[in-house]
């Protein structure tokens, strides 16, 4: 029955009720989406209704019957239903109520429509191509479908009026802090650097020294030791074999801080999840369901993966493939509350005025404005000049939403890998 779920009782009651009481019931009214209604002409007559309340026009039967006069649906004696109506409203304070079950009523019927449309799009698939293509776009269109569906089933609260300054304000404005000053639950930063910069291992220092709960640049330990997070790493340049020889560098180094700590370090590396697909990620396409999957099953914090260029096959330089694959991630990031950290080279274009690279991610602008911290790592005018640079400046290539505490410059050390050049830094963020 959910494909014809309807409760013809609680239309008519609700429809009545605005008639007789537009002030007690109008908001209920108002409050429910235009497809809501199983039956053809209360879906005309709620239309009127909705476009005199908002209006701010009376809503007089006499005047609703002149409107619905030559309306589809509505030929011969609407005058007659209007009554039929008003005397099904017996109780228009509980508006409300009825508003709620017709809503529940169409979240069944839409439902069920939508698993029925989505059977159908896999039929025409399956016949039409063998079903060798991707199936992220009907997944994709399924999914916002069911969120519709639990919006409209939890009834009209969810389009009541939103909430006021005085209701935001009332809320707190505790941070929840993955690193105390420095990086929050949920929030997003990019990476960016040329080739070799080190960007890289700045990235898996960031992610093992949160996992095992010390500070990552200053290498302190944070609160009494007990403030790891849980990590996932989706290593998409790498293999198994190169992430291994990395991770062990950067494990040793964190182990030994926690041991001068008076730490035991044997726990936080059961904090760090790895997958490792040196292949690349498609997620426009099934590799999106795929790592929905194990960030589902990890539960992390912080979800590290990329480098962004590798988490599709299409080019990044498009806006199309740079908006989706955006809006992609952002759902994962959103739906599991972790905060997401990626990489991405710079481009090649050159400062002007200065010669020097510029730090802003190659591909769409539109990374330029998505991340909440966009940071560039370039060599240091005080640099010794080898391969690979030990002095580095930390450029930030976007306005940082909220002041942080990240270092202005960085430098090869044997405590960790990268630590603060300016030693004003171990001050500021103790």
């Amino acid at each position: 029955m959910s494909d014809d779920a309807y409760d013809l009782g609680a239309e008519q009651a609700l429809l009545g009720s605005v008639l007789l009481a537009p002030e007690t019931a109008g908001p209920a009214l108002l409050g429910l989406p235009a497809d809501v209604w199983w039956h053809p002409r209360h879906a005309t007559l709620a239309a009127v209704l909705t476009e005199r309340l908002r209006a701010g026009e009376p809503v007089d039967p006499q005047v609703v019957l002149a409107a619905l006069i030559g309306r589809r649906g509505f030929d011969g004696n609407p005058g007659v239903h209007l009554h039929t109506l008003m005397q099904s409203a017996w109780t228009p304070t509980l508006a409300d109520n009825y508003a709620h079950r017709i809503a529940r009523c169409a979240a069944r019927r839409n439902l069920s429509a939508s698993l029925l449309y989505t059977r159908q799009q896999l039929n025409e698939s399956w016949l039409n191509g063998g079903g060798d293509e991707s199936i992220a776009r009907v997944t994709a269109e399924l999914r916002a479908r069911l969120d519709t569906a639990d919006r409209l089933d939890a009834g009209v609260e969810l389009d009541q009026p939103s909430p006021s300054l005085d209701d935001l304000l009332a809320g707190t404005d505790e941070y929840d802090w993955l690193v105390p000053g420095l990086f929050e639950r949920g929030e997003r930063l990019l990476l960016t650097g040329g080739e070799g910069g080190g960007k890289s291992w700045l990235i898996r220092q960031l992610a093992a020294c949160m996992a095992a709960g010390v500070h990552p640049f200053t290498g302190a330990i944070l609160g009494r030791g007990d403030q790891g997070v849980r990590v996932l790493i989706v290593d998409c340049e790498n293999n198994a074999r190169q992430s291994r020889r990395a991770f062990r560098r950067i494990a040793e180094r964190v182990d030994e801080v926690l041991r001068g700590a008076q730490v035991h370090p044997a726990a936080w590396r059961e904090r760090v999840r790895f997958e490792t697909r040196p292949e690349g990620l498609d997620l426009l396409g099934d590799d999106a369901a795929w790592l929905e999957r194990k960030v589902a099953a990890n539960s992390p914090d912080l979800l590290v993966c990329g480098p962004l260029y590798r988490l599709t096959s299409r080019s990044v330089a498009d806006e199309d493939t740079a908006r989706q694959l955006i809006a992609t991630l952002d759902g994962i990031r959103v739906r599991y509350g972790c905060a997401l950290v990626t990489e991405a080279h710079a481009g090649h274009e050159k400062d002007p005025i200065t010669g020097d690279r510029k730090l802003r991610p190659a591909g769409s602008s539109l990374f330029l404005r998505w991340p909440e911290f966009g940071f560039g790592m370039a060599r240091a005018k005080g640099d010794p000049g080898e391969e690979h640079p030990k002095l580095v400046d930390v450029v930030a290539w976007r306005g940082s939403r909220e002041e942080r505490q990240w270092p202005a410059q960085l430098q090869h050390s044997l405590y960790l890998p990268w630590m603060p050049a300016d030693e004003s830094y171990y001050e500021e963020a103790a």
